[in-house]
């Protein structure tokens, strides 16, 4: 099931994506809100007919099926999906370096479940999955900002607008970073009753990996939007070489780390590979696009308008397409 859930997930992203391709943000961000919300009755049906690992898991499956079906329907309502032989061979030879990239990430991500799992036990792992799940949540900031700042990107790329891409980067690290130090801040302070309130009081040591993996959002705050401008600019597969030698460098520092600190270590070698991986990238994007790091941290006034403007469309369009449905 979980198999399949990935399977539909895959196929539901490779259609949605193409909303991101054209500056539509808000499709697929309410059809997956709208998925989560589905889902909740299946949760409290399913968790309290079945209450097994079964029934948990079919939860997702609904969920990711409903995904794909409904992403299928919003294809059709805005463009009639027929690739041509060209478009298939561009999307090859651009897709290509994620067939190392993908089963590199999972590497990463389970390589020190493995070793959790392997030196300390059942009970620290448990631990350490409920500190990273709290984390998981607030992760995927920096990459849901640059849906609107990469297909921007992408075409300035094609006008050869050097200068316009810096503009736009620069734009996104100030966003995610005003956003997330704040957060990381009031979170840290707070995570000292945050985690044992939404986890138990039995998982009072995940504070410590919520607390090191809330220094690592800051981290991906800084470089994931450098990190997709390579994708943006198509310089993506020069990440293969980095993706491979940082992973290599997570299982040294997991097999150093886990059998003394347990949770705390596997977290500080994720966020040291982080480190590492981010300013690697940085470098190869650099060096590529000839864009440069940040140096003005300040929101001028024209970005804040910016701000208010990209969410004041966001929200007349949600308005506008509900409204229509209504009528």
């Amino acid at each position: 099931m979980l198999l399949l859930v990935e399977i539909f997930y895959r196929l539901a992203d490779s259609i949605l994506i193409s909303f991101e391709g054209q500056e539509r943000a808000w499709p697929q961000n309410i059809l997956k809100l709208a998925v989560k919300i589905i889902r909740l009755p299946a949760v409290l049906i399913l968790g309290w007919k079945m209450a097994s690992v079964l029934g948990y898991a079919l939860t997702f499956l609904i969920e990711a099926a409903v995904i794909f079906l409904s992403a299928l329907v919003m294809s059709r309502r805005w463009w009639a999906v027929l690739p041509t032989r060209e478009a298939l061979k561009r999307y090859l030879v651009y897709s290509w370096p994620f067939a190392a990239i993908i089963p590199l990430s999972y590497l990463q991500e389970n390589s020190l479940i493995l070793m959790l799992r392997h030196w300390q036990g059942n009970a620290a792992l448990g631990v350490y999955v409920a500190g990273f799940g709290l984390f998981g949540f607030i992760k995927s900031f920096s990459s849901s900002l640059m849906t609107y700042f990469f297909p921007r990107i992408s075409r300035l790329n094609q006008e050869e607008n050097k200068a316009l891409i810096q503009r736009y980067t620069d734009m996104a690290v100030k966003f995610s970073l005003w956003v997330m130090v704040p957060l990381v801040i009031i979170l840290l302070i707070l995570s000292q009753w945050l985690v044992p309130l939404v986890l138990g009081s039995q998982f009072m040591p995940a504070i410590n990996v919520f607390r090191i993996y809330l220094l690592g959002i800051l981290l991906l705050a800084i470089f994931t939007p450098y990190d997709h401008v390579l994708f943006a600019t198509n310089n993506h597969r020069s990440i293969v070489k980095i993706n491979f030698l940082t992973t290599l460098l997570l299982l040294v520092l997991g097999w150093q780390l886990v059998p003394v600190w347990g949770g705390a270590g596997a977290a500080w070698a994720n966020v040291i590979a982080w480190l590492v991986g981010g300013l690697w990238q940085f470098r190869a994007m650099n060096q590529k696009t000839g864009i440069k790091w940040l140096t003005n941290w300040r929101l001028t006034k024209l970005e804040v308008k910016y701000v208010h403007g990209l969410f004041n469309s966001v929200s007349q369009t949600v308005f506008r397409s509900g409204r229509k449905k209504i009528s």
